[in-house]
């Protein structure tokens, strides 16, 4: 399991830089046709905001990957240990009913964009949508290994973690 995740998450990463680059060199091109030729290009503008769109997607799954997602973690300094683990899977389960629920209306988008293409780069709008089902499957797929992960070691990690005075996550 862990194996796995490590391969998804360094092709993301990979993934992730390649769309980076992509996206800085379709920038500079548009401002150079802009700025020195008087005129930009068309395609330019559009496939910048798809990388990013990619990148906002596929870089949420890496820090669903990570747990460095925005959190308040108030209760986790005033709960014991064995509370703060139950309050962990419960995150985890919210979390992924959210995903289930993007996931679902993922694909209603995806079968409502059937047929249209995209201004300048005459995209499929299905596969630019794609990337919805695909980055919120698999934050779906590391909240469920979050979840497993956290009743195999049962809650001695987080009673330790709490009485040795460690905050971290």
């Amino acid at each position: 399991m862990d194996n796995i995740q490590k391969i998804i998450s360094r092709a993301l990463f990979l993934i992730c830089i390649i769309l980076m680059v992509t996206m800085t060199a379709s920038t500079s091109i548009q401002v150079i046709g802009r700025y020195v030729f008087g005129k930009g290009f068309s395609w330019t503008d559009e496939l910048s905001r798809y990388c990013m769109l990619f990148v906002t997607v596929l870089g949420g799954v890496l820090v669903t990957e990570e747990k460095s997602h925005i959190s308040i973690n108030f209760l986790d300094t005033i709960l014991p240990g064995a509370a703060v683990f139950v309050l962990d899977i419960i995150r985890l389960v919210i979390s992924g009913a959210l995903g289930v629920i993007v996931l679902r209306y993922s694909y209603v988008a995806i079968a409502a964009a059937s047929g249209s293409f995209s201004t300048a780069l005459r995209l499929p709008m299905p596969i630019v949508y794609s990337i919805f089902p695909l980055g919120f499957g698999l934050m779906l797929i590391y909240q469920i290994f979050g979840i497993v992960r956290l009743v195999r070691n049962g809650p001695g990690d987080h009673i330790k973690k709490k009485n040795s005075g460690g905050d971290e996550q």
